[in-house]
């Protein structure tokens, strides 16, 4: 009889921790959608454009073995930028120059 009362009790317990939680969720705003940092984003602060990077000089017909874009970094800046237009050097060399928007990490 005692080891019943003990098991009700403790039941009773249980089930009454279980559902109470609820209710204080309930009462709770949601947060996710107000979530906002203290310094506004601004992309001139957080980007900057490079443009004449030049690549390695080829031969003309070994143009299409040169990537279209390259990982690029300098200083605290890194991102990918893009082939922006080909530069004769020689008889039959050139070299790519690339431009593109670096990023601050």
């Amino acid at each position: 009889m005692k080891k019943s009362i003990i098991a009700l009790a403790a039941g009773t317990v249980l089930l009454g921790a279980l559902s109470v939680p609820s209710l204080g969720f309930a009462e709770q705003t949601k947060t996710s959608a107000n979530i906002s940092s203290e310094r506004s984003y601004t992309p001139k602060e957080n980007a900057k454009m490079v443009r004449g990077i030049r690549g390695a000089t080829v031969k003309e017909s070994m143009k299409w073995m040169v990537p279209t874009s390259i990982f690029y970094r300098q200083g605290d800046y890194a991102g990918d930028i893009y082939l922006h237009k080909w530069i004769k050097k020689g008889k039959d060399e050139v070299y790519p120059i690339y431009q593109g928007l670096i990023y601050r990490k």
